[in-house]
């Protein structure tokens, strides 16, 4: 995350974007960044204000979420124990091969 702008920048910012003025001429006007008054304004219309509160998290989410990589993890075990009770000379370690499936 990057720093947070002066306080009254931010009030400059916040009054030209309610009273209408487009971005580019208030990113002229103050010296900033075009993108950062175009995330003001998602953020103002979001939240109401113009950072993100502290809980909301950005960015692109995780391919797996915490439970679910715990789910995956135990059924691979399960399996694991299957083919290692039927076949006792397998291997202990359990291994995902290059084309996705499971070795143990």
């Amino acid at each position: 995350m990057g720093r947070k702008l002066a306080p009254e920048v931010v009030y400059r910012i916040v009054a030209r974007l309610k009273a209408g003025e487009a971005v580019p001429a208030i990113a002229e006007a103050i010296k900033v960044h075009h993108k950062t008054i175009y995330k003001f304004q998602l953020n103002l219309d979001l939240y109401g204000e113009p950072y993100a509160p502290a809980s909301i998290i950005q960015g692109r989410p995780r391919l797996l979420l915490a439970y679910q990589e715990l789910v995956s993890l135990r059924s691979l075990s399960v399996e694991c124990r299957e083919r290692i009770k039927a076949s006792p000379m397998l291997s202990l370690t359990p291994r995902i091969t290059a084309g996705g499936t499971l070795d143990c």
